[in-house]
């Protein structure tokens, strides 16, 4: 589970004060942080509906943004794996798992996913974040290996 220490920590490292302290505005200085990722990202809340769904998920899964927020992750998402429960609500967190998502075109992805839970202050699960890359070119060329 994300802890408030493991959160608090970027906090008080002084270079990131530092940079803070000189930013002009710290909710662009985030969304800068947060677009400059490279990996598809989205954010779920408590009821597994997605709250935001960045570009590259948009560019991988073939949904645009105003498809798929308020609707549940599986919408978009369409985990094969995940069909059956929510692993990262299960779980607390996902590290570097492969799993088969379908595309909105109906073509199969192969991903490797993380994902942590958020907490509020009681302990309980409040939403969660998510990150996968496609990884499907890698597993059909070691396909071809064999």
């Amino acid at each position: 589970m994300l802890d408030n220490r493991e959160t608090h920590d970027i906090f008080e490292n002084q270079g990131v004060k530092e940079i803070l302290e000189k930013v002009a505005d710290e909710r662009t200085f985030w969304n800068k942080i947060i677009s400059s990722i490279d990996e598809a990202l989205f954010i779920v809340d408590s009821e597994k509906k997605i709250v935001y769904f960045n570009k590259t998920a948009q560019e991988l899964t073939g949904f645009l943004e105003e498809e798929v927020i308020g609707q549940p992750c599986l919408k978009a998402i369409q985990c094969i794996n995940c069909f059956n429960e929510c692993a990262l609500f299960n779980e607390g967190q996902i590290i570097c798992r492969n799993l088969t998502f379908k595309k909105k075109n109906g073509n199969q992805m192969f991903v490797v996913k993380n994902a942590r839970v958020f907490t509020d202050t009681n302990g309980d699960v409040i939403g969660g974040v998510e990150t996968f890359r496609d990884v499907t070119e890698e597993v059909n060329a070691s396909k071809k290996t064999y």
